[in-house]
């Protein structure tokens, strides 16, 4: 339902069926499902084929048995809308729930030329190696002492890493003197996500920038493979692709050099080949930008690749189109898995496909998940996806009709058994009212400011793990 702020009493009054369809739903899970293993290692109980349908005219359905927290709902649905593939938007407005996720480090990332940094600062150090004063959690005991070490190597003649650094005049910068500042720069440099994940097989690493002194703007986090790859590549070949537009590639490795030729043209015309060799510069895999999570929802939604055109799709822009010149049609359909990119993806898209249906100047829509995280993943779902059917109703000139979410394996994890028992023992509320500005007519213009949560009446909400 959708009124403005104190507008009177909606057409239909809230009621309770929708989020006793949703507690049916875990109750139904809990009673009969199969347990199973499952990517994460924690262990589901799931089944397999389930719909609910929420009627829009009758309150917004969002989760009134614990409480949810809308602004991420929000603000994840504008940026899928920005066809966004890094989280930093996210984290800007304080939403952390892609956090745990990141891009595949891979090492058939695209080959770059970058310029080397060799300059060295004098940093003669006479200090202790103890950082016993700091007041450090876990993981700044690791750093604390893989900074000890590294001094150590770099600069006590004494010590038995310095025949591999130190003696060949490799030093630590003089910021990295002081242990506090290296723990906090290691924290920020490339890959550090990756380090804390795999802390075994990540090292801090000189040979990316070919230089000769440990420091914030000469160090990076690489895998040990990485590494080793570099170390083979002393005076490597590659082949340089220069596109119609002009702007230039380096790929390196025959498999990457096959891959990048039957993705152009087949006559290749306008594109310039090159065989060059590497001195000057140096070839090495582009850094995975801090946050990036690969061509994931939003992605697929606005620049779906068309090999065939050369230029991206914009599946909404396209859909929306689609729907105010052609209502009755039965391709009303955006799509977020694309077979040939989703190994690329921090995650594989879980809701898949969306299609949109118009009927009596109301516009439904009909999501399939192929995986449903039910306790904690499901209640955001419904009310995105509830919200994207209000939204394009809205500068479509429709009125929101239903949403029918399909699912394929609907599961709840082993860990969140207490937490849904703890959820079904409590009577849901009324639903809520969701008040969306009138005066947005185009689906880039809607902004967080944009919508209005109306008569919200939660129990409290429910913390529990999420299986990454």
């Amino acid at each position: 339902m959708v009124r403005a702020p104190g507008a009177g009493v909606p057409a239909r009054l809230p009621t309770l069926s929708a989020m006793q369809s949703y507690l049916d739903l875990m109750r139904h899970i809990l009673d009969h499902g199969v347990d199973k293993a499952d990517r994460t290692g924690t262990g589901t109980r799931s089944v397999f084929g389930y719909q609910m349908r929420f009627d829009l005219q009758a309150g917004f359905p969002l989760v009134t048995t614990k409480k949810v927290h809308l602004k991420s709902v929000i603000h994840e649905l504008l940026w899928f809308l920005k066809g966004s593939s890094n989280i930093s938007y996210l984290n800007d407005h304080g939403v952390t729930i892609w956090d745990e996720w990141r891009v595949p480090y891979r090492l058939d990332r695209e080959a770059v030329l970058i310029d080397p940094r060799p300059q060295v600062v004098p940093a003669p150090y006479a200090g202790t190696y103890q950082t016993d004063h700091l007041q450090l959690d876990e993981e700044g005991v690791r750093l604390a002492q893989l900074w000890t070490r590294l001094m150590q190597a770099c600069h006590d003649p004494a010590d038995p890493g310095y025949p591999d650094l130190g003696a060949r005049g490799i030093t630590v910068h003089p910021v990295w003197h002081d242990p506090a500042r290296f723990i906090q720069d290691a924290r920020t440099l490339p890959h550090w996500f990756y380090k804390q994940k795999d802390w075994p097989n990540f090292v801090l690493d000189l040979s990316y920038y070919g230089a000769a002194q440990y420091g914030p703007d000469t160090t990076v986090w690489l895998r040990k493979d990485e590494v080793e790859f570099y170390a083979c590549q002393a005076h490597p070949t590659a082949l340089q692709v220069t596109a119609p537009d002009g702007t230039t590639t380096v790929h390196l490795g025959r498999d990457t050099v096959a891959q990048v030729l039957s993705g152009l043209p087949g006559d290749f015309q306008g594109y310039a080949f090159q065989v060059v060799s590497i001195d000057a510069q140096l070839l090495r895999l582009n850094l995975i930008p801090h946050g990036e999570l690969g061509p994931v929802y939003g992605v697929q939604w606005r620049e779906w690749p068309d090999p065939r055109e050369g230029t991206p799709i914009d599946q909404i822009a396209r859909v929306i189109d689609q729907i105010k010149r052609n209502p009755d049609s039965r391709r009303l359909i955006v799509s977020a898995w694309n077979p040939s990119e989703v190994d690329g993806m921090a995650l594989p898209p879980c809701h898949t496909m969306f299609q949109f249906y118009v009927a009596g100047g109301r516009l439904s829509c009909q999501l399939y998940m192929r995986s449903t995280d039910v306790f904690l993943g499901a209640p955001f779902n419904i009310a995105s996806y509830s919200l994207l059917t209000m939204m394009v109703a809205q500068v479509c000139g429709l009125q929101p009709g239903e949403f029918i979410l399909t699912m394929g394996d609907a599961h709840l994890y082993a860990n969140h058994f207490e937490q849904v028992k703890l959820q079904l023992s409590r009577p849901p509320h009324p639903l809520p009212t969701m008040w969306i500005d009138p005066s947005v007519q185009d689906i880039g213009d809607f902004t967080f400011d944009s919508f209005k949560l109306l008569d919200y009446k939660a129990h409290p909400a429910i913390k529990a793990p999420i299986a990454v």
